[in-house]
């Protein structure tokens, strides 16, 4: 019986230890899972802070952004940071056939565009973005 209640008990301590294990295990995966979306999410934003950096005509590359996503045949107001709108060229051409008026909005930071239109709103800032990216990336 002797050595039938120690190996019970062996099996016992095993089983606990083989928990433990897995509980560890559990919380460093998790853990890596955060830090590979962090890591990525920062990649993501440094790219974008060079991309902004090198950009020609951020205001136009936001306009653009914007375009595909907004409803035909609507009023639409576009906001872009001052310098960008500032620095935009070739106005009529980006807007050609659409009923959108573009306007400085010194909240937004250059490569940022805010899009309101009867019945909405887009929210075309990077930063907004990089949100929406991180709260699908939630591990």
């Amino acid at each position: 019986d002797s050595m039938e209640a120690r190996r019970a008990h062996m099996v016992h301590a095993l089983g606990e230890a083989i928990e433990a294990v897995d509980l560890a295990l559990e919380h460093h995966h998790r853990a890596a899972d955060q830090l590979a979306v962090d890591l990525a999410l920062e990649l993501t934003r440094l790219l974008l802070d060079r991309e902004l950096a090198t950009s020609d005509d951020p205001g136009r590359e936001a306009v653009l952004r914007c375009l595909g996503e907004i409803p035909t045949g609507r009023r639409t107001m576009i906001r872009l940071n001052p310098d960008d709108l500032r620095h935009l060229e070739d106005r009529e051409t980006l807007l050609a056939g659409r009923d959108c008026e573009l306007v400085a909005d010194p909240e937004l930071r250059s490569g940022d565009a805010a899009v309101d239109f009867d019945g909405g709103s887009i929210d075309a800032r990077l930063a907004a973005g990089l949100a929406r990216v991180a709260e699908v990336l939630k591990p």
